[in-house]
């Protein structure tokens, strides 16, 4: 810790001991563990959700081969359904990898740790991505404009942190990096919740959905509101 000392009538400040580079990364890796953790918590949380409470609801009488209790979007959207069920599932499972990566000590001590970790964040991402397009919506259109959206957005945060890498911030306040590190704490949080909301919200849209199909109007599945009031 930085201590005041005297020197004559002047009080200056004693330099900080430097820290090893070591001891930068182990503290760097163990602040990225506990982000990592609760986004990979999070990520369970709403795919568990998501699998049990698909979208489009179930139906609620037998009729033919349909049966109460099975999934609607499974009928009407069967390849729709497949998608979000396999992204769903591997989102899900992805994201048990990661809690159980950064909870077993002693696979944290591996060579291999930090690039399983990678891979399984990365496929975590593309199994919400693809879920959400699925779920969200029931046509290939707009299925295809949210991964065209998330993919630029994406590839705009990648080139803005690598051409920030590459420059050297020069920080003149000696508060400045806790300040930003609280920063970056809120805004993660925010983040988080925002995106929880949303994936929540895009797959169990507010109306409901149709428990019926109407020539040409609508199938069972679909979200009541498009139908209804669709801008």
């Amino acid at each position: 810790m930085r201590v005041l000392m005297v020197d004559g009538d002047a009080w200056r400040r004693a330099p900080a001991p430097a820290t090893s580079p070591a001891a930068e990364e182990a503290e760097f890796l163990w602040e990225l563990r506990k982000y990592v953790l609760l986004l990979a918590t999070l990520a369970a949380t709403v795919t568990y959700t998501a699998g049990l409470d698909p979208p489009g609801g179930f139906w609620t009488d037998n009729v033919g081969e349909l049966l109460a209790g099975d999934p609607v979007l499974q009928k009407t959207y069967p390849g729709r359904y497949k998608a979000f069920f396999y992204c769903n599932a591997t989102a899900f499972v992805a994201s048990l990898v990661i809690v159980n990566l950064l909870l077993v000590r002693f696979l944290c001590r591996r060579r291999w740790w930090l690039r399983a970790l990678q891979a399984a964040m990365i496929l975590d991402m593309f199994g919400l991505m693809g879920a959400y397009a699925a779920g969200s919506s029931r046509e290939a259109a707009m299925s295809a404009y949210i991964l065209v959206l998330v993919i630029l957005v994406c590839s705009y945060v990648s080139a803005h942190v690598l051409l920030y890498g590459l420059t050297t911030a020069q920080v003149s306040a000696p508060d400045a990096p806790e300040r930003v590190e609280r920063a970056r704490k809120y805004l993660l949080i925010f983040a988080t919740l925002a995106a929880t909301v949303a994936y929540q919200a895009g797959l169990s849209t507010p109306g409901g959905f149709w428990l019926g199909s109407l020539e040409n109007q609508h199938l069972a599945g679909d979200p009541m509101l498009r139908g209804n009031h669709p801008y």
